[in-house]
C-alpha cells in the first residue's frame, strides 16, 4: 500500500500540456541501486510480456541511451462517456537509478463509433461528461505508471 502511495504521490496529479498541446503525464522512476542497461532490459520486457496484456508494442527503441517508445491501450469504461480504448504513447529514458516516463499523444476509439480515432484534446463538444472523462483517463493511465514502477522494483528471482 505505501508503495502504491508513493507512485501516486510522485506522478503528476493531473495532466500538463506539452508545447503542442499535448495532454502529457511525467514522472521520474527511481530504483536505487539500479544500473541503466537492467532498468532499460526491464522495461523491454515490461511492454512486450504477458504479465503486462494491456501493452500492445514497443514502437522503437534506442539500445545506445537507453530509450524507447511504446503504443500500450486500455480498456476503459466510464459512466458518462461509455465504452473506450485508450492508446497513450509511452516514452522511457532509463539512466543508473532512473528512468523518465513521459506518457502523451493520447488517442481513444469509442465502442459506439467503430473505426474513428480521437485526440484527447478534441473530444467531441457535445459530449456530456467530457471532465470525468479525461479524469478517469488520468487515473487509468497512473495506474500503469504505478504498475510500471512496482515491474521496476521487483527483485529479479535467482532461482531458475
Amino acid at each position: 500500500a505505501s508503495c502504491l502511495v508513493a507512485g501516486l504521490y510522485n506522478a503528476q496529479d493531473t495532466f500538463s500540456k506539452d508545447e503542442n498541446g499535448l495532454y502529457t503525464i511525467m514522472d521520474i522512476v527511481e530504483v536505487p541501486n539500479s544500473l541503466q542497461k537492467d532498468l532499460y532490459s526491464k522495461s523491454i520486457v515490461f511492454f512486450t510480456k504477458k504479465n503486462a496484456p494491456n501493452f500492445e508494442s514497443i514502437q522503437s527503441r534506442d539500445d545506445n541511451n537507453s530509450r524507447l517508445i511504446a503504443k500500450t491501450f486500455t480498456n476503459l469504461r466510464t459512466p458518462k462517456i461509455g465504452d473506450t480504448t485508450i492508446f497513450p504513447t509511452w516514452d522511457v529514458n532509463c539512466k543508473d537509478g532512473k528512468c523518465k516516463v513521459i506518457i502523451s499523444n493520447i488517442t481513444f476509439t469509442h465502442v459506439n463509433r467503430p473505426g474513428e480515432l480521437y485526440n484527447l484534446e478534441n473530444i467531441p463538444k457535445s459530449w456530456f461528461g467530457k471532465e470525468r472523462y479525461i479524469s478517469d483517463v488520468q487515473q487509468s493511465i497512473k495506474s500503469s505508471l504505478l504498475m510500471f514502477k512496482e515491474y521496476l522494483e521487483k527483485e529479479e528471482s535467482k532461482d531458475w
